[in-house]
């Protein structure tokens, strides 16, 4: 009986070695996407058509899903999203100087 609680204490802390390590890794990858945030919302308001935009929200793990009057940009790995009014510009203000957002957007580029 001590062996076996002794192996289900090995495994228990396996796995908490495990568990805690990738939470540090979810943490640190979150992290490096909040941070490029501010190149990524610069980039944005610089691009120049829907492909570009696309491209960008792709590049950078995530998912553009419209949302009404907004887009939402979703990576569904990490559960991490913004709006694009976050970058500054409003849906408005996109198809404005982008035209109208495509009927069939790419799913993935």
């Amino acid at each position: 009986m001590r062996s076996v609680l002794n192996r289900l204490d090995e495994w228990a802390d396996r796995l908490d070695a495990g568990g805690t390590r990738a939470l540090w890794g979810a943490r640190d990858a979150m992290t490096q996407q909040l941070e490029g945030r501010v190149g990524l919302f610069h980039a944005l308001r610089r691009a120049s058509s829907w492909d570009e935009v696309f491209d960008l929200i792709s590049a950078n793990g995530y998912t553009l899903i419209p949302n009404g009057e907004d887009f939402i940009a979703a990576d569904m790995s990490t559960g991490l999203m913004f709006s694009l009014w976050d970058c500054g510009h409003s849906r408005l203000v996109f198809e404005e100087r982008l035209g109208h957002f495509p009927d069939s957007p790419p799913t993935s580029r």
